[in-house]
């Protein structure tokens, strides 16, 4: 009787009898001995893997195995004309093989398509009889580099690809689009027995647009990494049950000698691990996939996942962390340690817009009503409804001639009120407020709620408290901080300035709530029943302005309240403050308690966490407010900036496939949106980076609107939602697209997830179904504070330094999860053909917007500029551009090329005093004005400049 080893050897030297009953007793008698027999055990650990197999041995395969523009078209023609094949010595039926005799007896009664994958299902045989062993490791592992070197260069010995070139860019561009174009197309026919209009798009347009830069080499990109994904793709499960299995043999091995030493159960993992050399995340993920089962107790086998996790992840590199910390957004470090928590956050973050749209979208006519008015008239209406004067300013909008209010709601129908109905449904607005928040909570909330109480919004704290002699040392505000200090759990110097204005906005109204205790004559609340117009100045001037401050605030402190109660750290003794310090530090340490979280990764989610909580809730200073706004209203306020948003819709082409993206635009503009900006309270935030803008939020807002940088901003976010939605309740509709779906949302929604998937299989736009959209649309769009990285949220007047920088992190974000996440998982043709399409379809489409941009500006549209406009974008994306790195790296200055993209944009400040003091010195001297001071000036300028003003003779005189 053989060995475990002898059989095995046998195996793996006869895989072309695979099949054959002689095959399987071998196979049999193999599993047999593998169990009794030590040797066999040692012997299948020791079975090659990829990396027995030299890259030349790789490159040969890959070069064997891909099919050229030549070869799809050849299978696609023997398809619809079969003829069979001259000269078939190869496949031993001489001189010629007729097709019957090459693919089966009943090839000519099958139809195009079935003999389409006959031919595939022939080679693919052929491949494994060939390379019985390195054919299946490369669909378990893939090949590596010089598997795709040999995919590569077998493409660029094509005869199309081999095509003349052309001696100017348009003959360039005509041919490389043609064969781009025309692989992809018979790649999808010949494979698929389709063809997928987006990536022959892109491959036509990437053929045609990069071929003056770098030639023929893009065309031959896209065979290379469809042979890489073919063989990375088409591992099935059991393959890698088979390789995880290995691995828990690998370790039980180990386990078990270690178990001899004595070591403790809940180590054991950790110790076979590093004196195996296997990497922990392997390992991690071995164990879930593997039918065999680690020698360790059930009880310890979590705890020594945790272990393991744990004792690696405190070697992690300084420069890692500090890339996370500046350059990372939250959400994605949070998805990183664990999708149920990121989930959570971002439940929260839905929960905060959709909660304010609900409420803010009832006052839109209110809205309105204050718009109509004179604008002198406004702050009077404000007063008047401070003092809960309702009547009076009902009376004082008939008085200008106001009757009715038209709107438009949320569902694109329009309505009218009168404004009496109006009034009320603020009044009704502010009574659900106060049933939302003692519904919620369920006690006193610090801050007032009376039911049809207009909130007063103070605009200057230190201003009113000098009004009523309450200066910080006074004895009244000492007491009340330290009362607030008490109920929060912290001393009176760590209060905010928000908490500190609460404290004084609860005393001015009426509010015992803070008085000091113990001396009950000595102190009495002040109420101010009517605000004069003296005091008006302290207040904000707009009704809308502070009934949205107020709903805001609710829902701010009623979400947070229940994010922090379901994860049960709320104290017992209930008394109306959310102290976010000690309730993230009980809900952390849960996470860690149930093994959830490592130590290390316990103490980030806490960081993390209190600076959402915390510091980024906090506004920058005013000064810095201003200077972030004019430079936005300088640099975006135009026509020209505005083109530039449509560069998205590249991006959600990219994300959700050409097919579902141009049907989510056309849905877009016939207004078939099942959900849109509105039903997020975004429909005028931009992004994060936009946020409190006050210092200038009228003037940003009506640069902006009157720009068409909003609408075309708004176009491009509702189009993203109408495409995501559009693949999501696609995939919905398969088993396969379930599958996917799972793998991508089902750690975030869990125990939810089949209902999600059922409401969207049905079209059903749920909360669930809304909450994904909304995580998609955070997926490339920061609109909330935790799509922001951060040291941006523990430095408030450090965001400076991120201006216009805040989508750039997010499409760093969408390429480490589409690409580098990829790659790192081995998944090299998964990385290799996102990265082509990124390139192809988001980089070449706003290449081609930034072309488009320089026509409206008089520069004319030239094709062989749009290879420069790529790697522009491409440059952007990294957070610099070709002008840093042309003027940095060629002297060695890495620094400079780093301080250039930290550096906020200070150039605006520059042109602007340098136009302002020449355009003042030439009036002065009685000069012609320069046309360049007229770029600053917002919507019209730099289109003027450009057009009538030498702008663009200039732009052209420097390329040439």
């Amino acid at each position: 009787m053989a060995d475990a080893k002898a059989y095995a050897e046998w195996i793996v030297n006869n895989q072309d009898k695979r099949g054959t009953p002689e095959f399987a007793k071998v196979a049999e008698a193999y599993e047999l001995s593998k169990s009794v027999d030590p040797a066999g055990i040692e012997f299948q650990k020791r079975e090659k893997t990829i990396d027995d197999f030299s890259a030349m041995e790789r490159f040969k395969y890959e070069w064997d195995r891909s099919e050229t523009f030549t070869e799809n078209a050849g299978i696609l023609l023997e398809a619809m004309l079969p003829v069979g094949n001259i000269f078939a010595g190869e496949t031993g039926h001489g001189f010629y093989a007729s097709p019957t005799e090459l693919y089966g007896d009943d090839f000519l009664d099958l139809s195009v398509n079935e003999r389409r994958e006959r031919i595939q299902q022939v080679r693919s045989e052929k491949e494994r009889q060939e390379y019985p062993v390195l054919s299946r490791l490369a669909e378990q592992e893939g090949t590596g580099f010089a598997g795709f070197s040999g995919a590569f260069l077998k493409a660029l010995v094509d005869p199309t690809t081999l095509l003349p070139v052309g001696k100017t860019p348009k003959a360039m561009a005509a041919i490389g689009g043609l064969v781009g174009g025309g692989f992809e197309a018979t790649r999808g026919l010949a494979e698929e027995g389709r063809i997928d209009p987006l990536m022959t798009a892109a491959t036509a347009v990437g053929g045609a647009v990069l071929a003056p830069a770098v030639d023929k080499a893009v065309r031959s990109i896209r065979p290379g990494y469809e042979a890489l994904r073919g063989s990375v793709n088409a591992a099935t499960k059991p393959a890698r049950q088979k390789s995880a299995n290995q691995v828990v043999d690998t370790l039980n091995s180990k386990i078990m000698q270690l178990q001899e030493e004595g070591v403790n159960d809940s180590n054991l993992l950790l110790a076979a691990t590093e004196r195996l050399g296997l990497d922990s995340n392997k390992v991690i993920k071995s164990i879930g996939e593997a039918s065999e089962v680690i020698d360790i107790p059930e009880r310890e086998l979590n705890k020594a996942v945790y272990e393991l996790k744990n004792a690696f992840e405190k070697n992690r590199g300084s420069m890692s962390s500090l890339y996370n910390d500046f350059v990372v957004t939250m959400s994605q470090r949070l998805k990183s340690l664990d999708e149920g928590m990121w989930g959570r956050v971002k439940k929260l973050e839905y929960n905060l817009k959709t909660n304010s749209a609900e409420f803010t979208n009832r006052i839109a006519g209110f809205a309105e009503l204050e718009r109509n008015l004179p604008r002198a008239a406004r702050t009077e209406f404000t007063k008047r409804l401070y003092n809960g004067d309702y009547k009076g300013a009902e009376q004082l909008a008939l008085d200008n001639g106001i009757e009715r209010v038209t709107v438009k709601s949320a569902d694109g129908s329009r309505y009218t009120n009168t404004v009496n109905e109006t009034l009320n449904d603020v009044k009704s607005v502010l009574r659900d407020v106060h049933a939302y928040t003692q519904d919620a909570v369920g006690y006193d909330v610090p801050y007032l709620s009376e039911r049809e109480y207009f909130s007063r919004r103070v605009i200057d704290a230190a201003g009113i408290r000098r009004y009523f002699g309450l200066q910080e040392d006074s004895a009244l505000l000492k007491g009340m901080y330290a009362r607030k200090a008490q109920t929060l759990g912290k001393e009176v110097s760590e209060l905010t300035e928000a908490q500190k204005q609460n404290v004084l906005e609860n005393y001015l109204a009426g509010s015992n709530k803070y008085l000091p205790k113990g001396k009950p004559g000595a102190f009495k609340a002040r109420k101010i029943d009517d605000v004069d117009d003296e005091l008006m100045k302290y207040y904000s001037n707009s009704a809308t302005d502070s009934l949205v401050n107020y709903i805001d605030k609710a829902v701010d402190h009623v979400e947070k309240y229940k994010f922090f109660d379901r994860g049960g750290v709320l104290p017992k003794n209930k008394n109306g403050e959310l102290n976010f310090e000690s309730s993230i530090g009980a809900y952390v340490k849960g996470l860690q308690d149930n093994l959830t979280l490592t130590e290390r990764g316990a103490e980030e989610v806490k960081t993390l966490l209190n600076a959402r909580f915390g510091a980024g809730e906090q506004s920058p200073a005013k000064f810095l407010q201003r200077m972030r706004s004019v430079s936005n209203i300088i640099l975006l306020g135009n026509p020209i900036s505005a083109a530039t948003q449509l560069g998205d819709l590249f991006v959600n082409a990219y994300r959700y496939g050409g097919r579902n993206a141009f049907k989510g635009v056309l849905e877009t503009i016939t207004g078939k949106n099942v959900t849109n900006l509105a039903d997020f309270n975004l429909e005028n935030h931009i992004s994060q980076d936009f946020h409190n803008v006050s210092a200038l939020g009228g003037a940003l807002d009506f640069v902006f609107k009157r720009s068409g940088f909003r609408a075309v901003d708004r176009f491009g976010k509702n189009s993203l939602l109408q495409s995501a939605w559009n693949k999501n309740t696609s995939l919905a509709k398969s088993e396969k697209g379930i599958k996917k779906l799972k793998e991508e949302w089902g750690g975030m929604f869990g125990n939810e997830f089949d209902s999600l998937v059922n409401d969207l299989s049905a079209g059903k736009v749920s909360e669930n179904a809304k909450l994904l959209l909304f995580t998609e649309l955070t997926g490339s769009q920061p609109v909330t504070l935790s799509d922001m990285p951060l040291k941006y949220l523990q430095a408030p007047n450090g965001r400076i330094f991120y201006s216009l920088k805040s989508f750039g992190l997010k499409q760093l974000e969408l390429i480490n999860n589409t690409i580098i996440n990829q790659a790192r998982q081995g998944n090299y043709a998964a990385a290799g053909k996102n990265a082509l399409a990124y390139s192809a379809i988001v980089g070449l489409g706003n290449a081609t917007v930034q072309e488009s941009k320089n026509w409206m500006q008089g520069r004319e549209f030239q094709i062989d500029r749009v290879p420069d406009n790529w790697a522009n974008y491409m440059l952007a994306t990294a957070m610099t551009s070709r002008y840093s790195v042309d003027k940095n790296l060629k002297n060695g200055d890495i620094v400079g090329v780093i301080s250039d993209s930290v550096a906020p944009p200070i150039s605006v400040f520059r042109n602007l005093t340098k136009d302002v003091f020449g355009t003042m010195g030439a009036m002065y001297e009685g000069e012609d004005l320069d046309p360049k001071a007229l770029r600053s000036v917002p919507i019209i300028g730099r289109w003027f400049y450009n057009l009538f003003g030498g702008g663009a003779e200039e732009f052209l005189e420097r390329q040439d």
